[in-house]
């Protein structure tokens, strides 16, 4: 990506041009983007205050693919002298997603990609959400041979930070690359961790390998395709208020129900948990959990006209049913993740009754989530609502159930 910003040549201006700045501002803020692509053109004067309101509503997401190869700049360095360029149009940018296609320290940029991406954070002091796809950290080279990242915090806060590992060499665990990431940031409200499996370490060990710091406090944490966070040190959950979990190992509600019992645990006010297909259903008691506001629960679904209904997993039922009981009555939310699986009619559980029994006894809001998406199989949003309706008929009945289609979420 190369970002080119054409600018007219510095001319004279007659003099009943030249408002003052603070007058110019209060005009352009009345006009259509058609005209303030016409004032910027008509003085000179005008420009810088015209493209600043013309992008202030054109710029919120800018998307680079940072995959280029050979001699020349990679999109990421382009970026970066467009904003300097440009100052002024840094401030509007809100979000900024990144694919890393390349290693973030790698032998061919000596120069430090790490510190071109701070670099790039302190210019846009507007940016509220950030997204690394597909980060590899490095190549396999030596801890002295990496390049040290600006001192302090790029960026004050941010309310969303998404990161994608690609790849996660072990490597990884005896140095301190995660760590210099999370320190661009000061402040992180919600932070969602893809594909990322952190090795098992033991307390001492984890205390050996990271350097001194103080963790991120985050108020919302996501993990998709990704271990427990248990022993990653530069995270503090002390904060945390929601916490959504899509892979549910026998690891990680081991690790779920320890947490629940602990103060942070017992101030969380949103739990989003997987679907569950083990054999032996686990028990998972989210009593302790005084403020919980809204649980998420999740199912695979058969949706097969011989299922005569919507079919689920046996297991997956009972650990949605025993979830539901042991939820505090703080609980006014109920919102289901539906997606489709591939089991035969035989392979399935089609009455819901004890379900539709616990809704009925606690009042609770019902939100169904449809993902009709490809990539998940695709439900058919229209025999899912035919189907839910009919096999929780009392929560139907109370006009508390709604249906939303999440497949572009």
């Amino acid at each position: 990506m190369c970002l080119k910003l054409s600018s007219r040549p510095p001319q004279a201006d007659p003099p009943a041009l030249r408002l003052p700045p603070e007058l110019l501002h209060s005009v352009f803020e009345l006009l259509d983007k058609p005209a303030l692509s016409a004032c910027s053109l008509a003085a000179h004067c005008w420009l810088e205050v015209a493209q600043s309101h013309l992008f202030k509503s054109l710029v919120h997401h800018i998307t680079v693919k940072d995959d280029c190869g050979g001699p020349q700049a990679p999109p990421l360095q382009d970026l970066l002298e467009f904003l300097d360029a440009s100052p002024w149009i840094g401030v509007y940018i809100r979000s900024l997603s990144l694919k890393m296609v390349r290693p973030l320290y790698s032998s061919r940029y000596r120069d430090g990609r790490l510190n071109i991406l701070c670099s790039i954070l302190r210019r846009t002091q507007g940016l509220r959400v950030l997204e690394i796809h597909h980060l590899i950290f490095s190549e396999l080279l030596s801890p002295e041979s990496i390049p040290q990242p600006n001192d302090g915090p790029a960026l004050g806060h941010l309310d969303s930070l998404r990161v994608n590992f690609l790849t996660l060499p072990l490597e990884i665990a005896r140095g301190d690359h995660i760590f210099r990431l999370f320190q661009l940031v000061d402040t992180i409200d919600e932070l969602h961790l893809e594909s990322f499996a952190f090795p098992s370490l033991t307390p001492d060990r984890v205390r050996a390998v990271w350097p001194p710091h103080v963790p991120k406090r985050v108020r919302a944490l996501r993990l998709t395709h990704s271990s427990p966070v248990g022993h990653l040190s530069m995270i503090s959950l002390d904060r945390l208020e929601s916490l959504s979990l899509d892979v549910c190992t026998r690891d990680t509600l081991t690790w779920l129900a320890a947490f629940l019992t602990r103060p942070a645990g017992r101030r969380l006010r949103r739990i989003a948990l997987p679907a569950y297909e083990g054999h032996a259903v686990p028990v998972l008691d989210l009593s302790p959990c005084a403020a919980l506001e809204r649980l998420v629960l999740a199912a695979a679904v058969c949706t097969d006209p011989r299922a005569a209904g919507v079919g689920v997993r046996a297991q997956s039922y009972a650990f949605m049913c025993a979830a539901l009981a042991s939820a505090p009555r703080t609980v006014r939310t109920v919102a289901f993740r539906l997606r489709h699986t591939r089991a035969t009619a035989a392979g399935v559980r089609k009455d819901w009754t004890e379900l539709d029994e616990l809704f009925a006894g606690r009042g609770v809001r019902v939100r169904v989530e449809i993902d009709s998406g490809k990539a998940a199989g695709g439900l058919d949003v229209a025999a899912v609502y035919t189907c839910v309706a009919g096999v929780l008929p009392r929560t139907y009945a109370r006009g508390v159930m709604r249906f939303v289609d999440v497949s572009g979420a």
